[in-house]
């Protein structure tokens, strides 16, 4: 009974442990105009799995992101702001079933749409592609999972779809040579897809596109020979229909080693990132406690989510 006791007063105080490292505001209070990169919520959100994709619903309330290791019982996550108060991380209730990453809001906060392994029919085969899906969001759950549309989703991998205010899509797909950049119009009720031309997509990998509400800027992640790192993130701006030639982030906001699953909400910009706060160091590789501790948390160089207040207005007249 003494031990139950103990245990359950162990739990309350590490709940209110974290509720205190939560800012009650929305956007977990991150928006301050604090431009330097840091890794989101540290043993929170970042552990020592593979965090990515972490997405605000528009109004700040909601938080999603993908866990797990890489492809490996990959689930999406979700905290509410309620009362004052952040939720614990919970598995969505459309997820856990099958490898779900890459949740975004559309625009209005109305729906999250979503990268998953899923078949179609729950009777087919797991053909082991990723497509692209939605649920609408309700006022306390989430509606059923639907894929976005058989004009998009084919036998190749689609991925990371992003919406603008008109319902245009943005997504990558990825065949046997390449990853590159489509755009999807909804046009009487059918998809008109159109992969973007040379201006962004070229012999490298280009992927994962959050395009702007009103699609008039996009930041995505590519391997161009030009980057700081093995990926890394880039701007290009929408000119009367023609994109510009996309211009780095820089070395503040990429690094040395893999950025990428950008989103941008209320000047937050959220992205996945391989870097480490710590860098290892001979005494963690030399002594056992020290590595498996350093290997034992969030800043073990998986892949976490960071953050930083983005001004778009640095890039616009490059």
């Amino acid at each position: 009974m003494r031990i139950s006791f103990t245990i359950s007063l162990l739990l309350l105080f590490i709940q209110i442990g974290i509720a205190q490292r939560i800012s009650s505001k929305p956007f977990f209070g991150l928006n301050d105009k604090n431009d330097s990169v840091q890794m989101l919520l540290p043993d929170i959100v970042s552990s020592i799995a593979w965090e990515t994709n972490g997405n605000f619903s528009p109004d700040g309330t909601i938080f999603m992101y993908s866990t797990g290791f890489m492809w490996s019982g990959n689930s999406i996550i979700f905290m509410t702001l309620k009362n004052g108060k952040w939720s614990d991380p919970e598995i969505a209730p459309f997820s856990g079933e099958y490898a779900d990453i890459d949740p975004i809001f559309s625009p209005d906060g109305a729906r999250v749409y979503f990268t998953s392994r899923r078949p179609v029919n729950k009777n087919d085969p797991d053909k082991g592609d990723t497509n692209l899906w939605y649920v609408d969001v309700l006022e306390d759950n989430f509606g059923e999972p639907k894929q976005v549309s058989p004009a998009i989703n084919n036998d190749k991998n689609q991925a990371y779809n992003s919406v603008t205010k008109n319902g245009t899509i943005y997504f990558h797909s990825r065949d046997s040579i390449s990853t590159d950049i489509y755009r999807a119009v909804l046009k009487d009720n059918n998809y008109m897809v159109v992969k973007l031309d040379s201006t962004i997509n070229t012999i490298n990998n280009e992927a994962e596109p959050y395009i702007s509400p009103n699609e008039d800027y996009m930041i995505f992640a590519s391997n161009r020979p030009d980057g700081f790192g093995g990926i890394d993130l880039y701007i290009s701006f929408n000119n009367n229909g023609e994109w510009t030639t996309p211009t780095n982030l820089g070395n503040k906001i990429n690094s040395m080693n893999d950025d990428f699953a950008p989103c941008l909400s209320s000047g937050l910009l959220k992205f996945t990132s391989g870097r480490m706060i710590l860098p290892w160091s001979s005494f963690n590789k030399k002594n056992f406690k020290s590595l498996k501790a350093k290997m034992n948390s969030a800043d073990n160089q998986t892949s976490n989510i960071w953050y930083t207040n983005f001004d778009l207005s640095k890039y616009e007249n490059q």
